[in-house]
């Protein structure tokens, strides 16, 4: 084989001087996926915790504006995060990068302001985990009270009621994740039936 035909293919196409690399980009391996349609609706409810948000939140929508406002609430805000995951398909075709939003608020930062930009956004993206973290452990805490008094009329409950169920459902799943999970790997595989 000719070394200057082996420098050819290795040699790396022309790059666009208004891009600038800030890392290396690891390289992927492209597999062509099947999900159906299906399958995407359940791969995005396991993933965004929706059903959590829906069954918690659907007493209020029905209070504060009736079916209407929950039937019609829901394509609005279906459409807005549309125009979210739009945004995002055409980033992450641009800049293929596992770190996501810090990835991109370093590349699309000025120069002077990346390593800043880039650290507040991973920072404030560990911050929302732990806040969806704990507003999912406290749906359930709060519904357990609210059927607790709903069968048990002559039963106050208390603000530190709450904040103990929420500690033992806390205390709870950390053991189901960290003892039983290794040994029920299939119990992931019950969200993701459609897959």
């Amino acid at each position: 084989m000719d070394p200057q035909s082996s420098d050819k293919a290795t040699k790396e196409p022309p790059r666009d001087p208004s891009v600038r690399i800030v890392d290396t980009v690891p390289e992927f391996v492209l597999t062509k996926q099947k999900l159906g349609f299906p399958s995407l609706v359940a791969l995005s409810f396991n993933i965004c915790n929706s059903w959590a948000g829906v069954s918690s939140s659907m007493q209020i929508a029905l209070l504060q504006g009736g079916p209407f406002a929950l039937l019609y609430g829901f394509f609005v805000t279906t459409s807005l995060y549309l125009c979210i995951a739009l945004s995002a398909a055409e980033l992450i075709s641009v800049y293929p990068t596992p770190g996501g939003q810090y990835h991109f608020a370093s590349i699309l930062a000025p120069r002077k302001f990346t390593k800043s930009i880039s650290y507040v956004c991973g920072f404030i993206s560990v911050i929302n985990w732990e806040i969806i973290g704990a507003a999912v452990t406290i749906i359930p805490c709060m519904q357990i009270l609210a059927l607790w008094q709903y069968y048990h009329p002559s039963f106050q409950a208390k603000p530190w009621h709450q904040f103990v169920i929420y500690e033992a459902f806390g205390l709870f799943v950390s053991l189901y994740n960290n003892l039983i999970l290794p040994k029920a790997l299939w119990t992931h595989n019950l969200g993701c039936k459609f897959l």
